[in-house]
Formats: C-alpha cells, sequence, structure tokens
C-alpha cells in the first residue's frame, strides 16, 4: 500500500468526487503494471475465490410514501412494495433492495444526511391509475430535461407520457431521452425549462418529495 500510495496519490491527492479519484487510481496502476509478468505467473496462482459481499444486511419497511430510509437518507422502492419488508444490501457505492431474494432496484449511494434519491419508474402504476399527478410530480421534476419534454409536448397528453415511460422503463435516463425524442422528431438539443433549485434546509426539500408523492399515491389525500 505504501508503495501504491507513493507512486499515485502523493502526485496528486484532491478530487472533486470518489469516482474521479478510482479512475485516478486505475489510470495509475495500469502505468505501474505494464511491464508486469503476470500473464506468465497466472498459471502458478491459486484458484480465484469466491467474491466477498462487502455490504450491511438489513430488513427494513417500506413506508407509506415508498421510501426506505438507509443511514438516514430516503430512497424510493416500487410503490407496490408500500407497507412490505424488503432486504437492503448497503454496500459502499450502492444500495441494493431485494425482496424473496430477487433485486428489485438499486440506488448510487448518498452521502449526506436527509436526502432522497427518486426514481420516477417506481410511480408508474400510481400514475397510470391517476394521470394527473405526473404535472406536479417531484419524481418528475428531478429530471430537468425530462420535464421540459413534458411541459411543452405532453401536458395535453397524460397517458400517452405515462405509457411511454412504462413501455422503456428498462431504459437509463439519457436513452430514454432519445426515446421520447425520437418520437417526437425533436433534436437532443432541448432547453430544460422547469429546474427543481436547491433548497436551504434538507427537512424542507424532503417535505416537499414526501408531499408530492402522498398526491400521487394516496390519491391526494391528506
Amino acid at each position: 500500500m505504501k508503495l501504491i500510495r507513493n507512486n499515485t496519490f502523493a502526485e496528486k491527492y484532491v478530487f472533486d468526487n470518489f469516482t474521479q479519484a478510482e479512475e485516478y487510481l486505475e489510470k495509475k496502476l495500469l502505468q505501474m503494471n505494464k511491464n508486469s509478468d503476470i500473464d506468465e505467473e497466472i498459471p502458478c496462482l491459486m484458484p480465484l475465490k469466491p467474491t466477498f459481499e462487502l455490504a450491511k444486511l438489513s430488513s427494513q419497511k417500506v413506508n407509506s410514501y415508498g421510501f426506505v430510509k438507509v443511514d438516514n437518507n430516503s430512497y424510493s422502492v416500487p410503490d407496490y412494495l408500500v407497507g412490505k419488508t424488503v432486504l437492503v444490501r448497503n454496500y459502499a457505492r450502492e444500495i441494493k433492495f431485494y425482496i424473496n431474494e430477487q433485486l428489485i432496484c438499486t440506488h448510487k449511494k448518498k452521502d449526506g444526511t436527509n436526502e432522497v434519491s427518486i426514481d420516477i419508474n417506481h410511480y408508474l402504476t400510481s400514475l397510470a391509475k391517476k394521470p394527473g399527478a405526473i404535472r406536479n410530480s417531484t419524481a418528475l421534476k428531478s429530471i430537468p430535461l425530462l420535464k421540459s419534454i413534458f411541459d411543452n409536448h405532453f401536458i395535453k397528453e397524460l397517458k400517452k407520457f405515462i405509457e411511454i415511460l412504462k413501455e422503456n422503463q428498462d431504459k437509463g435516463t439519457d436513452n430514454l431521452l432519445d426515446v421520447f425524442n425520437q418520437y417526437l422528431n425533436l433534436s437532443s438539443n432541448v432547453i430544460p425549462m422547469d429546474i427543481v433549485r436547491e433548497q436551504s434546509g434538507a427537512h424542507i426539500k424532503t417535505k416537499g418529495i414526501i408531499s408530492a408523492y402522498d398526491k400521487l399515491c394516496v390519491g391526494g389525500r391528506r
């Protein structure tokens, strides 16, 4: 470890985020091992042992808003799991949720406190029952470009918008935007019109998200 540290982080040790540090380390390790004889040594090595799960396990109940709280942060899960208990695997950089040994969803781990990670795909069942809730959905506002597409082209076609979401819920955000742009025959250069702005207090942010989800999943009743 001392050798690696001296040959990598002695030169550069300030990074914007953990991912950037990982990428820098990987690049440096490749440089350090470019003249390695590892290919000749591999036949003499012992078989690789099974991968260890470096995760903290816990069972958590999904609250009435469809969130699971892990390390003081809230993560959304599919709305049909409200009231059920899920298995949580808390890794260093991601959180995975299981039920009956089946992976349900994965979130990038939040580093702060009282932060919220929300996925619009988790609300599609409720949105299909109450399409009007999409207009003020915090989940939609969390994807500014998608919110812009909705405001400009689907404000009167709520069911169609939700239908496209459901048909493409296996796609990542970038691919999903491409699907909508192809559907509308738009260029990919869409200007966001309604961006969720950061609020001063984490409790205010959480309260807003919970309020929006309440309207979405509980039929607007308070």
